[in-house]
């Protein structure tokens, strides 16, 4: 696919690219700049280079082997690649569905298994830092989808 059909371009009333932040690549921009910072910080370096025993302290028991949870830290890594994408186009003044999409999904249903973890699964027998963590991924990605979700019903709302 090209990139011409995987991206729109939003363009204000006056033809130029829309910069105000109220409208949807202002929104995006903000979305995918905190999403980029949260998962490389909170996610993709810990799992790639922590070692297990400060991993247990930060999120809880620790898969074995632990290079599942390093491969999850590399997928993490090839999140932001996409999501860093799909901020150059923005910053070209096009809204990129696709990455919209794939946040959509991604956050989504991680907001969705983490509640899910947190309330009625084994994450309810979290205590301390380990359920500090988990809680604020589960806000920090329920926030981007709630971001994400915003900046489609807007674009979708100009055509």
């Amino acid at each position: 696919m090209s990139s011409s059909t995987a991206s729109q371009t939003i363009v204000s009333e006056s033809g130029g690219t829309d910069p105000y932040p109220s409208r949807p690549l202002g929104l995006l921009k903000t979305v995918l700049i905190f999403k980029i910072t949260v998962t490389i910080f909170a996610w993709a370096l810990p799992f790639l280079l922590l070692p297990p025993s400060w991993l247990h302290v930060m999120v809880g028991p620790v898969p074995e082997p632990i290079m599942t949870l390093r491969l999850l830290g590399w997928a993490y890594v090839a999140l932001v690649a996409g999501y860093t994408s799909g901020l150059v186009e923005v910053m070209r003044g096009r809204l990129p569905w696709g990455i919209l999409v794939m946040g959509l999904v991604s956050n989504g249903g991680a907001t969705l298994l983490l509640a899910v973890h947190l309330l009625v699964g084994e994450g309810a027998e979290l205590r301390g830092v380990p359920a500090l963590t988990n809680w604020l991924s589960c806000f920090s990605v329920a926030f981007i989808t709630a971001g994400l979700s915003t900046v489609a019903a807007r674009a979708c709302g100009r055509h």
